[in-house]
């Protein structure tokens, strides 16, 4: 027996990430959702019968379940040889498509190649040098450096930088 009424997702449907059961009116997820790319869905919903229609709106929230995780943008560096330990080499920039506070993130050096240790992030995510760097010594240096949430710490990410040390003469 068919349904006397026929409904329709007529508006808001981005993506076509709903689909809506023509006769029931059961309006069922088919694409997964993503709070980066859409936060609401505002829909609108026609039931036809022979003799009429009636439009509803349905408004779905999007929840964010903050399954990005942030990333450093910059990974390649330069500095003079033989500048004084404590010379900012650069600035970690670290993006973030879930929009966290920085005060919610943790960004720490894994390692360093050769692992001298002469290198560490202050306070405003800035490398550091912690030594005089000799280029004839070693002319780059290579660091992993891991940002993450800290309220999730699996949500993280890992980049390696690259630091090129230039001649002084």
């Amino acid at each position: 027996m068919e349904s006397s009424v026929h409904f329709d997702i007529v508006d808001g449907n981005l993506f076509s990430t709903f689909e809506i059961d023509p006769h029931f009116g059961d309006v069922v997820l088919v694409r997964d959702l993503d709070f980066e790319k859409v936060q609401i869905f505002n829909l609108t919903i026609v039931a036809k019968t022979k003799l009429s229609n009636s439009t509803s709106r349905i408004r779905i929230n999007v929840q964010n379940e903050k399954d990005n995780p942030p990333r450093i943008r910059s990974t390649k560096f330069q500095i003079q040889e033989n500048q004084k330990p404590g010379t900012t080499v650069g600035k970690l920039i670290v993006e973030d498509p879930e929009k966290r506070p920085l005060d919610e993130l943790d960004v720490e050096i894994l390692f360093q190649i050769p692992p001298q240790g002469k290198f560490y992030l202050n306070a405003e995510n800035e490398l550091i040098s912690g030594a005089t760097l000799d280029r004839e010594e070693t002319d780059s240096y290579r660091l992993l450096i891991r940002v993450s949430d800290k309220k999730m710490p699996n949500s993280s990410s890992e980049s390696e930088i690259t630091i090129n040390i230039e001649d002084e003469n």
